[in-house]
């Protein structure tokens, strides 16, 4: 019984879960912590809106966050380049710190 309502209350969230990924980039591009988080994990697995995914973009988003000097950074940010960065073929990831740099510019200048 708790199995069937655990599978209804997921079924009924789901459109909660689909993400307006334009609406989270534009919140990320203003520097915005946990819309950046969002952002990479939605990218990196496609979750909520897999139409949008990209590992390479993601991992790109998770190493900005560790650029950003945010004081909110924590051991789970780190864990995620981890993660999710080291899944990536090496230029993949040589491209993601590319994209790293040139995001940390865009939002936080040089």
């Amino acid at each position: 019984m708790r199995r069937a309502l655990a599978t209804v209350i997921l079924l009924l969230s789901l459109p909660a879960l689909a993400l307006d990924v334009d609406a989270l980039r534009e919140k990320a591009m203003k520097g915005d912590y946990q819309a950046q988080r969002n952002l990479a994990y939605t990218l990196a697995t496609g979750s909520g809106a897999a139409s949008s995914q990209n590992p390479t973009l993601g991992c790109a988003w998770y190493k900005l966050i560790l650029l950003s000097g945010s004081e909110k950074i924590h051991d789970g940010d780190i864990g995620n380049v981890k993660v999710y960065c080291g899944q990536l073929t090496t230029d993949q990831q040589s491209v993601a710190d590319k994209q790293a740099r040139r995001l940390a510019k865009q939002i936080y200048g040089d």
